[in-house]
């Protein structure tokens, strides 16, 4: 797999490689014994960007993230700042702060000690400690905080104190390690919206892990998806989302229905394909891999009772209603699959026989089936 992208830089695209402005990944393996963790890695983050490695447990997402900040060194590739070779460097050396799971507060100091400790590691002078903190406490509302221990304080404000500890050292590029798992749903909610505004309220540089679909598409320019030790995907939410490359993102992100299909003619745009739901018809900018590929389509793509092409009738199995929509799951040779319905008042989508249509431009092709 190609694992270098081109990406819109600065109004146009720089061809086949991607020219760095903060951090530069290039061909980043590493090997844990025989075990390979990450293979082969090329991707960029530019300048006041938030770029979230997203994946599941064991993808490579935090050993990408170890190496960025120096905690390991790769087993070949090379790892820029700014076009500056920090490969070998330690983390000390190297312009990045850490916000980690745990939040690592030191559970003797204030909160202002705290938020003062790298500062005065860094022998920073009395009069710039204060220069840099007294808005960072103010924007995250820490005044009433200050003489607090860490104990004192809740998961959110935990959390703000961690943060502040890294924005006061002004680092080239902050670093977050799946910092909100330890707090409740509403929590996440409101501290990740509270993240991504301090983010771009400072142009921040900005390198975020998470396993949370959720997380990556409220709060990311770009997603990095990882599977495996290898990057299926970079794409913004938007991008990765409604137009997956992969089977494996498809699902990943989201819900899809994932079937194998069989090309059997093409023209310009449209192409034909054979699938186990019937003769389909889809519209994409994309060429085939294959004869024989995978396609999908999100489940809110259905059009209840379209007219349309790629018409579909079935017998529902079970339904679950959601409140402003309903899920309706029917099965076809042993697979489930969902589709989605915005609620209709007063309608009854519980029937014995449901039809649907899917418009070409939502189904999307995605690898050849091996």
């Amino acid at each position: 797999m190609n694992n270098t992208y081109a990406k819109p830089y600065k109004g146009g695209y720089a061809g086949g490689r991607i020219f760095v402005s903060a951090i530069e990944v290039s061909g980043v393996t590493m090997r844990f014994s025989a075990f390979t963790a990450l293979n082969n890695i090329s991707a960029t983050v530019d300048e006041g960007e938030f770029v979230t490695l997203l994946g599941p447990s064991g993808c490579g997402k935090t050993t990408l993230l170890k190496l960025i900040s120096g905690f390991l060194h790769p087993t070949s590739g090379t790892i820029a700042m700014s076009g500056n070779d920090i490969t070998r460097l330690p983390p000390e050396a190297r312009d990045t702060a850490m916000c980690f799971q745990s939040y690592a507060l030191f559970p003797h100091l204030t909160v202002k000690e705290n938020l003062r400790f790298g500062l005065r590691e860094k022998r920073v002078p009395a009069g710039e400690q204060r220069r840099r903190l007294d808005p960072v406490i103010a924007q995250l509302g820490l005044e009433p905080q200050l003489d607090k221990l860490p104990n004192q304080l809740s998961g959110g404000q935990q959390q703000r104190v961690a943060l502040g500890r890294a924005l006061v050292m002004q680092p080239k590029v902050i670093l977050f390690d799946e910092p909100l798992s330890n707090l409740d749903a509403k929590l996440r909610e409101i501290v990740r919206v509270e993240i991504r505004r301090i983010q771009q309220q400072n142009n921040l540089t900005a390198i975020y892990v998470t396993h949370d679909q959720a997380e990556a598409l409220a709060m990311s320019d770009r997603i990095v998806i990882l599977n495996s030790g290898k990057i299926e995907q970079i794409g913004t939410p938007r991008q990765v989302y409604h137009e997956p490359r992969t089977s494996f993102v498809a699902d990943f992100i989201g819900s899809a229905n994932v079937i194998d299909a069989v090309v059997k003619s093409g023209e310009g745009k449209t192409w034909n394909v054979d699938t186990p739901l019937g003769a389909l018809e889809l519209h994409s900018e994309r060429q085939p891999a294959g004869r024989h590929i995978k396609i999908a389509w999100r489940p809110e793509a259905a059009v209840l009772n379209g007219n349309g092409p790629n018409r579909i009738t079935v017998r529902p199995s079970h339904s679950s209603f959601q409140g402003s929509y309903t899920d309706i799951f029917f099965a076809s040779n042993d697979r489930e699959f969902r589709v989605q319905f915005r609620e209709i008042q007063g309608e009854d989508l519980s029937r014995e026989e449901l039809a649907f249509s899917i418009p070409p431009q939502q189904l999307k092709l995605l690898e050849a089936v091996a």
